[in-house]
């Protein structure tokens, strides 16, 4: 996964990207964010992570989770995923259900970019 916070609030999230930054840049570049003390938003389309696999990158990720639970909950408004396909989006659905359990913010599936900036517009206003 790469992240791209260049158009903070609104953080996108590339799965497809060639590259895909280890997940000590990943849990950084999520420190920044929330050192930055604002409320944001990720945003992502397309197939999801399903890179892990690595034991040891999975803990690191629940450990940092972990220690930074009650700024995730207070800074991420949710993350939005666009899914174009009605088959996908019904089979996304389900995965963000796990995805809110875990990271404590809601996941919201819709089914184009402008729902999504609809969505993002309504979640930064709240």
């Amino acid at each position: 996964m790469n992240v791209d916070s260049s158009d903070f609030p609104f953080v996108r999230m590339n799965n497809d990207a060639p590259s895909v930054a280890p997940v000590e840049e990943l849990l950084r570049q999520f420190s920044d964010l929330l050192a930055r003390n604002e409320a944001f938003l990720f945003m992502s389309e397309g197939a999801f992570d399903t890179s892990g696999d690595n034991v040891e990158d999975r803990k690191k990720v629940s450990l940092w989770m972990k220690a930074n639970k009650g700024e995730i909950r207070r800074l991420v408004k949710g993350h939005i995923h666009v899914q174009p396909d009605t088959v996908k989006r019904v089979a996304a659905k389900a995965f963000a259900l796990i995805s809110e359990k875990f990271w404590g913010y809601p996941m919201f599936i819709v089914a184009t970019p402008e729902e999504a900036q609809e969505k993002a517009a309504a979640l930064l206003a709240s």
